[in-house]
């Protein structure tokens, strides 16, 4: 059995010649597995950041791209979107470019393709 010392509990018992050691950091006690499982994202949200970015070539042919709705409107208002996400949304009627997009929405094309990727992923649409 271990003894305590000022540094935490230790593997080491008195007078066997063996210094003391902390016991590993690796013990954590089961209520701090639960807060930090607590502190991770739900998989109901979708964080890539710049990753989703797109290379030229690519956005050259998103951009003639007509994005279709695969989900009811029902659908969406659980699914976890911001205003200016649901403003871009509100614009795909399954006939308009990513190019006319940019031009409606405002949003600047490099964003609006980062959202559109994000959509796409979430399975809100599809690029034909």
């Amino acid at each position: 059995m271990g003894r305590v010392s000022a540094d935490g509990p230790t593997d080491a018992e008195p007078g066997d010649g063996v210094e003391a050691a902390p016991v590993s950091a690796a013990t954590v006690s089961a209520s701090e597995r639960v807060t930090q499982r607590r502190r991770r994202a739900s998989i109901r949200e979708d964080h890539v950041g710049d990753a989703a970015r797109f290379s030229g070539e690519f956005s050259d042919l998103v951009r003639r791209a007509v994005p279709r709705m695969l989900r009811s409107p029902r659908e969406l208002a659980s699914a976890p979107l911001d205003n200016r996400e649901g403003f871009l949304l509100a614009h795909i009627d399954g006939q308009t470019s990513v190019q006319a997009l940019v031009d409606i929405s405002g949003i600047p094309e490099d964003e609006l393709l980062v959202l559109l990727q994000r959509f796409r992923r979430l399975g809100i649409i599809s690029l034909t």
